[in-house]
């Protein structure tokens, strides 16, 4: 019987200390101290991290408020400027450039470029390196600018005439097109905008109208300059987001009441290795139309995993989020009364808000803490009393992550709130103390008895 009886305190006390790995994981941790502090001007504007790295971006008026605008790159680790650099010869060029996802790069009109020096062989655009300063001038065949890939030094233009490539792809580090798709009387300018997929890039064809619908869209390899296959049943306007991987998601509305201009707001993923669409929110049979915008105009929207294998549904009215596995429509995760979706913070996480509350009669406690979760699968990483989807970060690889109303630089290593973590262990085993406290005595008083007897 004493066997059984240490075994039973042993199994309670290694399920006390089980409890305390969990503690270790689900309580809300703090970030660290700052590692440093970046020298910024009040009137500064932020642009964000370069592609993953430790450079940080500002725009900045040009001295006595004229122009140019300067691009100040800072080294977020260390706080340390690295360069001031002219930008184009524009009022806030961060709303009228167009400026690549990785914030690599920038393209403007050739006119814009503030050292100007028109040659016969300089086009009407120019390319704006931000991590060098450097200034490209494109070639007169480009023109209209479709896409700037988010990983290659790629630019993709539409042809705007009959004479003219319907989509040609330019190589900035080569200086020369990598891949031309020939004019055809099926491709129709505005309609037909191509784009990239991955290291593809496509482009709609056949029938396309005023809703953005087309037949086919064919899609075409960058390095070998050829047509792979063509695709049936691919909304005719760009996708709102495409990745690294063949899925790409189109925002789609359709009317609720015509006569009140209401509209319900879905999404498409269609995945171009398969030929087919592989998620889609829009009831069936419903005739849409496509809209290209990222605004998702308080309805619905998709935000998809950096490996295009789930799909994170938001629903803005109704405050409800569903995390869904696309290949099999298995439901990952959703969101409930005490957790609500607040952004993405990157292509493989995004946070959450939960509120913790405790109460008693009319007296209530209540706390929001925030949660960071995978979008591969929903799984929590960490619980942070810090929004983090308020501070720039560099990327899901990246650790940094820039306040920018003190102009801190952190270290995403949440730290553990070790003080609280002995609190709540403390209080588990509270109960385990007083009932071995209680038995000790309680046999304590048995041996005196015994004694005490004749």
């Amino acid at each position: 019987m004493r066997w059984v009886r240490r075994g039973l305190w042993v199994a309670t006390w290694c399920a006390w200390a089980w409890c305390g790995f969990g503690l270790f994981r689900e309580l809300p941790r703090d970030l660290a101290p700052p590692i440093t502090h970046l020298s910024i001007e009040d009137e500064e504007l932020p642009l964000g991290f370069i592609s993953s790295s430790d450079e940080f971006l500002t725009f900045r008026e040009g001295d006595n408020h004229t122009l140019p605008w300067k691009i100040v790159r800072h080294n977020a680790r260390t706080g340390s400027t690295l360069s001031i650099i002219d930008g184009p010869m524009m009022d806030q060029p961060w709303s009228r450039a167009t400026i690549s996802q990785s914030k690599k790069l920038m393209v403007v009109r050739a006119k814009f470029r503030p050292d100007r020096t028109p040659s016969s062989d300089s086009g009407e655009l120019a390319v704006l390196d931000l991590k060098t300063g450097a200034w490209t001038d494109l070639p007169k065949e480009a023109r209209d600018l479709a896409a700037i890939h988010p990983r290659r030094p790629w630019l993709l233009f539409e042809g705007t005439g009959p004479a003219e490539a319907a989509a040609a792809v330019y190589d900035l580090d080569a200086k020369k097109f990598l891949a031309r798709r020939p004019p055809s009387a099926d491709v129709r300018p505005y309609f037909a905008t191509p784009y990239f997929v991955a290291d593809l890039f496509a482009v709609p064809v056949g029938r396309s109208d005023e809703s953005g619908t087309s037949d086919q869209v064919e899609l075409w390899s960058v390095t070998e300059g050829r047509r792979l296959k063509t695709c049936v049943g691919v909304p005719g306007k760009p996708p709102v987001y495409s990745g690294t991987h063949e899925r790409a998601v189109w925002r789609v509305m359709w009317p609720e009441d015509a006569r009140l201009l209401k509209f319900n707001w879905g999404s498409r993923v269609y995945d171009f290795d398969r030929s087919r669409l592989v998620f889609d929110t829009v009831p069936a049979g419903q005739s849409v139309m496509t809209d290209s915008s990222m605004d998702t105009g308080g309805g619905r929207g998709l935000v998809l995993s950096g490996d295009g294998r789930s799909a994170l549904e938001l629903n803005d009215e109704a405050r409800i989020s569903r995390l869904w596995e696309i290949d099999t429509g298995r439901l990952l995760w959703a969101s409930g009364d005490s957790e609500k979706y607040s952004r993405a913070l990157n292509d493989e996480e995004f946070e959450t808000e939960e509120t913790w509350s405790l109460g008693m009669g009319e007296w209530r406690w209540a706390r929001r803490v925030n949660v960071v979760r995978r979008l591969t699968d929903g799984n929590i990483k960490f619980r942070c009393w810090t929004p983090l989807g308020s501070l720039y970060n560099n990327g899901p690889v990246g650790r940094l992550r820039v306040d920018w109303e003190t102009h801190n630089v952190y270290d995403l290593s949440p730290l553990i709130n070790y003080p609280l973590l002995a609190l709540c262990q403390a209080i588990l085993a509270l109960p385990l103390v007083l009932l071995w406290a209680a038995l000790r005595w309680r046999r304590k008083r048995r041996m005196r008895l015994a004694s005490a007897a004749p």
